[in-house]
């Protein structure tokens, strides 16, 4: 009996419910629980349309958190190694030197 299998283990996903992983389920979690806060805040100070308004950019950012993979990456990743460049290297600059004399002077004297 011969099985095939993945030998890249990146491809492997572990799912625990409905096809998310602990990571899309915990984010979804943190989104419904500023969504109701933020709904229950609101809607002492704004009529129930303009709340519901108001609660979208709140899910589509959670959204965002869940599905956005660049490279094969989430999104932490890719914000962990674009801070750690911007705030960790040491990049190296060049300068050219400027010779101060006869060759670069324009009004040198003709001998």
């Amino acid at each position: 009996m011969y099985i095939q299998f993945t030998k890249d283990i990146n491809k492997i996903k572990s799912t625990v419910a409905f096809g998310l992983g602990m990571r899309e389920i915990i984010i979804a979690v943190i989104t419904i629980a500023i969504s109701f806060s933020e709904y229950f805040f609101l809607r002492n100070f704004l009529p129930s349309d303009l709340v519901f308004y108001a609660l979208i950019p709140t899910v589509l950012l959670g959204m965002f958190f869940i599905v956005y993979k660049k490279n094969g990456m989430r999104f932490e990743k890719v914000m962990f190694y674009k801070l750690k460049r911007i705030l960790f290297s040491k990049v190296k600059r060049y300068e050219t030197e400027i010779k101060e004399g006869n060759n670069g002077n324009k009004k040198a004297k003709k001998a």
